[in-house]
């Protein structure tokens, strides 16, 4: 089980003739979230000039909470700035309520942090505000994913380095390399679990086995 947090610019650039950038950042946030389970928990952010979310907590990845949060990214504009450090505070404070309600999977939490270029706001004050979070949760871990054929890229690839964070770069309309980049914590989690000294649990959805080679499931 895990909570995602799916961190996503809505900024206008992500709207520049030819790159597809918005839309390819659609498709892929809900495939994303269409490779969840039951077990997982989901919020996702919405940035430019102010950041948002759907939901105050994080909700259980069930397919009822799945399509509001892919019917909610279908709806995103873009338009207006960059501002990082608003989309942090908004992420963190989901989490924060869900901490305080004892509410999540209470395992891996990840943070999946997507933009298109350079921050309006202050590059220092973002790396320093993830790093006092994970003096508390030093567990959970954050992927940058720089999206876009001509983008800067150094703001989020040194603050993966600043952070113990990883880093990706994908270019304009590669959408499956965008999907593999925003589902890399999937690799990330079963490698934890791998190095595990004892084997963890793994989780899925419900299934029917066809045929039926188990038997009577009680």
């Amino acid at each position: 089980p895990k909570d995602v947090i799916l961190i996503i610019d809505r900024s206008g650039s992500m709207d520049q003739d030819g790159t597809n950038r918005m839309a390819n950042a659609k498709t892929a946030a809900k495939l994303v979230i269409d490779g969840l389970t039951s077990n997982d928990f989901i919020s996702v952010v919405s940035y430019s000039s102010n950041a948002e979310s759907p939901n105050e907590r994080l909700v259980p990845a069930a397919y009822t909470y799945r399509r509001l949060m892919q019917l909610y990214i279908d709806g995103l504009v873009a338009s207006g700035g960059t501002y990082y450090l608003k989309a942090l505070d908004k992420a963190f404070d989901v989490v924060a309520g869900s901490d305080t309600d004892d509410y999540g999977s209470k395992c891996n939490r990840m943070f999946v942090f997507l933009s298109d270029g350079k921050p309006n706001d202050d590059i220092g004050q973002f790396r320093d505000r993830i790093n006092e979070y994970k003096r508390t949760r030093p567990n959970d871990m954050f992927f940058f994913i720089a999206l876009g054929s001509d983008v800067d890229a150094a703001p989020l690839r040194d603050s993966a380095c600043a952070t113990g964070g990883v880093f990706s770069s994908v270019k304009d309309n590669d959408v499956m390399g965008l999907t593999n980049a925003m589902a890399a914590f999937n690799k990330y989690a079963a490698l934890g679990n791998a190095n595990a000294a004892t084997p963890s649990t793994r989780w899925s959805e419900p299934y029917v086995s066809e045929p039926d080679i188990w038997g009577r499931m009680v």
